[in-house]
C-alpha cells in the first residue's frame, strides 16, 4: 500500500511537494526549510503560501509574501496561492473577467464560493496544479492546511467528481485528481511532533490520504526533537533543583523516544528528526533547520542506496 521508497536524490523524487500537518507542529516553518534545502540542492524552487503571508516571509527576512512572485533567494521564488483570488482568476479564463469584477465589488463572489462545496479548494489546487504544469520550475512547494483541511482539501477532487458529470468544474476535478494520484508528479509530507495528540492524528491522516485520496506520501518529518541530554550528565554533582529538573527531561526524551518508535512502527515511511531550535531570529532557525533536513535527508538516501546495493 505504501509508496515510501525515495529515490536519491530526494528533491527530484516529485514536481509537487505539499507539505501538511496539525496546527502548531512548525508546519510553515518546514515548509520554508524544504523549499530553501531544494533551492541549495540546484532545483529551481517556488514556495507557494496558501495562508498567513507574513509568517512565511518572515522565515526569508522578507515583506509579506502576495500572489506576484518574488525572488527570496538563489533559484528560489515565493508566491501566495488565495482561494479567492482563484475563484476571479477562474472565471477570468472563461471570459467572464467582467462578471468577477461585479460579483467581488457586490460580495456575491464569496456567496457563490460558498454555496459550491469544495469550488474553493478545486480552484486552488487547479492554480497550483497550473503553477507545476508551467515549467518554469523543477519543484513547487506548497505550505498547505492543517491535517484536517488538507484531507478535506485533497479529497475535493474526487468528492467534486462524483456530483458534477460534466462542464469546466468536472474538468477541474478530472485534472486535479490525475495530478495527485500521479506519484511522480506529486507527494505530501507530513509534519509531526513527537507528542501524543499530534503523533496519533498523524497516524490516522497519513491512512486517510493513502486510502481515500490515493496520494504518495513522503518522508514523515518529526519536527522539535530535543537533544537527548539527560542521561549524559553527572548527577552526583548537580543541586536537588537541577536533578529534578534533568529527571522532567529525562521523562521527556524517553517520552519522544517511545512516540517516535510508534511513528516509524505504524508508518512504513523514511522518518526525519528535525531538532528544536529556539532562536528569536526566524531566519537563522531556519537555516539552522535547513542545514539538519539536508542532513538527515542525505542520510537517508545513502541507506536507501546501501540496501539496493546489498
Amino acid at each position: 500500500m505504501w509508496s515510501h521508497r525515495m529515490r536519491p536524490p530526494f528533491f527530484r523524487d516529485s514536481r509537487l511537494l505539499i507539505v501538511a500537518g496539525k496546527g502548531g507542529v512548525g508546519k510553515t516553518t518546514v515548509a520554508a526549510v524544504t523549499a530553501a534545502a531544494a533551492a541549495a540542492s540546484g532545483l529551481r524552487t517556488l514556495l507557494v503560501g496558501l495562508e498567513s503571508p507574513a509568517s512565511l516571509a518572515a522565515l526569508f527576512g522578507a515583506e509579506p509574501f502576495s500572489e506576484s512572485r518574488v525572488v527570496v533567494a538563489d533559484r528560489l521564488e515565493a508566491q501566495m496561492v488565495l482561494a479567492d483570488r482563484a475563484l476571479a482568476d477562474w472565471l477570468s479564463d472563461k471570459r467572464l473577467g467582467r462578471v468577477a469584477d461585479r460579483l467581488r465589488a457586490s460580495g456575491a463572489l464569496d456567496m457563490i464560493a460558498t454555496a459550491v462545496p469544495g469550488i474553493r479548494d478545486i480552484l486552488v489546487l487547479g492554480r497550483i496544479k497550473a503553477l507545476v504544469n508551467q515549467g518554469d520550475h523543477d519543484l513547487v512547494v506548497v505550505d498547505g492546511p492543517a491535517s484536517g483541511h488538507a484531507i478535506t482539501m485533497l479529497h475535493t477532487a474526487a468528492g467534486l467528481r462524483e456530483s458534477v458529470s460534466v462542464g469546466a468544474i468536472r474538468q477541474q476535478a478530472d485534472e486535479v485528481a490525475a495530478t495527485l494520484a500521479d506519484p511522480a508528479i506529486t507527494q505530501v509530507v507530513l509534519v509531526t511532533l513527537p507528542e501524543q495528540t499530534p503523533v496519533s492524528e498523524t497516524v490516522e491522516t497519513a491512512f486517510a490520504l493513502e486510502d481515500r485520496v490515493h496520494v504518495r506520501l513522503g518522508p514523515l518529518i518529526v519536527n522539535r526533537v530535543e537533544s537527548r541530554l539527560a542521561g549524559t550528565l553527572k548527577q552526583s554533582v548537580l543541586s536537588d533543583p537541577l536533578k529534578r529538573l534533568i529527571h522532567d527531561r529525562a521523562t521527556r526524551e524517553s517520552s519522544q523516544t517511545e512516540l517516535i518508535q510508534r511513528l516509524r512502527a505504524q508508518l512504513p515511511l523514511p522518518l526525519v528528526e528535525l531538532p528544536a531550535v529556539w532562536d528569536p531570529s526566524a531566519v537563522q532557525r531556519r537555516t539552522r533547520l535547513q542545514e539538519a533536513l539536508q542532513e538527515a535527508l542525505q542520510q537517508i538516501v545513502q541507506q536507501i542506496t546501501a540496501e539496493e546495493i546489498g
